[in-house]
C-alpha cells in the first residue's frame, strides 16, 4: 500500500492490498477500496462508497458525494457501489443515490468515464460501458452493458439505454435508447 504524506485517509476507511493513494486525495470515513485500486491526486471520496478491485481514479475525481436532489436530507443512508476494473478520468462525478430512488448508485465493471463525466444520483450502468467526455447522465439513468455515450451528451432522468446503444456525441437523449 502506497500513501502520499499529503493524502487525507480516515483511518474508518477500508483499503484493500496494494491501493495507491496521491498527494493531497481525501478518503473520507465509510469508504471501501478493493485491491489495486489507485486514487490520483486531489481525488475525493465520501460517503457509503464501495469499490471493487483495480479501479482508478484520476484527478480532481469527487466520488460519492450526496445526490444533487432537492429532496434528499443530510444524513439518509444512501450509497455508492462501484465494480472491478473501472477508469475514471480527469473531474468526473459521481453521487450516492436517493432514499426515494433506492438508496444506490450503481457502477459494473470495466467502464470507462471519460473526462468531465457525470453520474447523477440513482444511476445502473452495466459493465463494459464508455462515456465519453462530459457525457452527462441524470437522476435514475439506466445504461446497459457494452453501451457507449458519445462527448458532451446529456440523458435525461429515468431514460433507459439498452446494450450496445450508442448514442451520438452532442446528443440530448429524452427518451429510451434501444438495444
Amino acid at each position: 500500500m502506497s500513501i502520499h504524506p499529503t493524502a487525507v485517509v480516515s483511518s474508518k476507511a477500508s483499503l484493500g492490498e496494494g491501493v495507491s493513494i496521491g498527494p493531497y486525495a481525501v478518503l473520507e470515513e465509510r469508504v471501501v477500496l478493493g485491491p489495486g485500486c489507485r486514487v490520483d491526486a486531489h481525488t475525493v471520496i465520501q460517503g457509503s462508497t464501495t469499490v471493487g478491485a483495480h479501479c482508478h481514479f484520476f484527478p480532481f475525481c469527487s466520488i460519492g458525494f450526496p445526490p444533487q436532489d432537492l429532496k434528499h436530507q443530510e444524513g439518509e443512508s444512501t450509497e455508492l457501489v462501484v465494480g472491478n476494473h473501472n477508469v475514471f478520468r480527469e473531474y468526473v462525478t459521481v453521487n450516492r443515490g436517493t432514499s426515494e430512488g433506492g438508496g444506490r448508485t450503481c457502477i459494473g465493471d470495466y467502464n470507462f468515464i471519460m473526462a468531465y463525466g457525470h453520474i447523477a444520483h440513482d444511476c445502473s450502468l452495466g459493465n463494459h460501458i464508455l462515456l465519453a467526455n462530459a457525457a452527462t447522465l441524470a437522476g435514475h439513468v439506466s445504461i446497459a452493458d457494452n453501451a457507449t455515450i458519445g462527448a458532451f451528451s446529456g440523458i435525461h432522468q429515468f431514460c433507459r439505454v439498452g446494450t450496445y446503444g450508442f448514442v451520438g456525441g452532442y446528443s440530448v437523449i429524452t427518451k429510451d435508447v434501444l438495444p
